[in-house]
Formats: C-alpha cells, sequence, structure tokens
C-alpha cells in the first residue's frame, strides 16, 4: 500500500495499517495473497512515528490498541476501539506510552513508557486494571513484543549486557 506501515493482519480477513495519523482496513485473501476491496480509513488520529510506524497493535480475537496523538503533551491515554468504531479509554493513568502491543489473548498491554532519562516496559493487565513495570536496567528498552504464547516479552534495549541479542522478559502481572 502505497504510504503505508506498520501493517498488521486481522481475524476479520483485513489488513489493518497507518498512514499519516490514520489506520485503514483493506480486505485480504490470505490464501491466494491477493487483496480483496479498496482500502478504507477506519481510525483517525493515531500516534506515527517519524518514521512512518503507527503505534497500534491487534490481538488474535481482533481487539485494537492504539496511542491516539494528541499536541502539546508527552501525557497520552491507551484506548481501545471496538469492531463497531466504539472508542474507550484503557484504564490506566495518563503517561508517556509508546508503542502499544496487545497480547495474543487479548487481555494485557505490553507498552514503552518513554522517560527522557530512560524508557522502560509495563505491561498493562486489563482484567485487573494494574499497571505493573517490567523493566529496570538503565538503558531505553522499547518497542515490546509479545512471544506467540503471550508469556513473554521481547524487546530492543540499549543496555549495555545485551551486546546486540535480543531480550526477554516475563510478562508479569501483578495480584
Amino acid at each position: 500500500m502505497s504510504g503505508g506501515s506498520s501493517p498488521r493482519y486481522a481475524p476479520t480477513g483485513h489488513i489493518v495499517y497507518g498512514v499519516a495519523g490514520t489506520l485503514r482496513a483493506v480486505g485480504f485473501d490470505p490464501v491466494r495473497l491477493e487483496l480483496t476491496t479498496n482500502p478504507i480509513p477506519v481510525l483517525n488520529g493515531v500516534v506515527t512515528k517519524s518514521n512512518g510506524g503507527a503505534n497500534f497493535s491487534l490481538a488474535d480475537n481482533g481487539s485494537l490498541v492504539y496511542t491516539p496523538a494528541t499536541s502539546g503533551t508527552s501525557q497520552r491515554t491507551l484506548m481501545w476501539i471496538d469492531r463497531d468504531g466504539r472508542e474507550e479509554p484503557g484504564g490506566a493513568d495518563p503517561l508517556p506510552y509508546d508503542n502499544p502491543r496487545v497480547s495474543p489473548d487479548g487481555t494485557r498491554v505490553a507498552v514503552e513508557v518513554d522517560d527522557p532519562r530512560n524508557a522502560d516496559l509495563h505491561v498493562y493487565d486489563l482484567e485487573r486494571g494494574t499497571l505493573t513495570r517490567l523493566t529496570f536496567a538503565p538503558g531505553a528498552d522499547r518497542r515490546p513484543l509479545w512471544t506467540p504464547d503471550g508469556r513473554a516479552v521481547v524487546f530492543n534495549s540499549t543496555r549495555d549486557a545485551c551486546s546486540g541479542k535480543p531480550r526477554t522478559e516475563p510478562a508479569r502481572s501483578s495480584g
């Protein structure tokens, strides 16, 4: 898709991707590897990075989480949108969130909290309404990704101990 970035396949048979702060969806046949519809905008006002990456994630159950674009503040609220387009706040207090990734089962969100001195990862448990810090070491821990079984989060880090190798942390929840 021209100008598109951060594509994710949705269980509804669509590819959802970002273009200049807007999420779009296009029908896709995974067997024939062909588009089946024209793209349509589904959500405006999503944080889009200078590299074009859109801040959103899809769970296997079709749940969508995204970081809304805001002006003049680094404090953001995680937002959920259902298949009918209804938005609701995710429940976590506003923080400088970035790169949210919903767990495969749709019950948790791994998210970067971008402190100017040190970016760390947190996990927000949707059922309990708790935000638990996942990383504590000096260095920026960024771009969380869930393992397919949802038991751990893999991420990029500037820690000296990483030596360029991927890091994995167990996906802790409080309670």
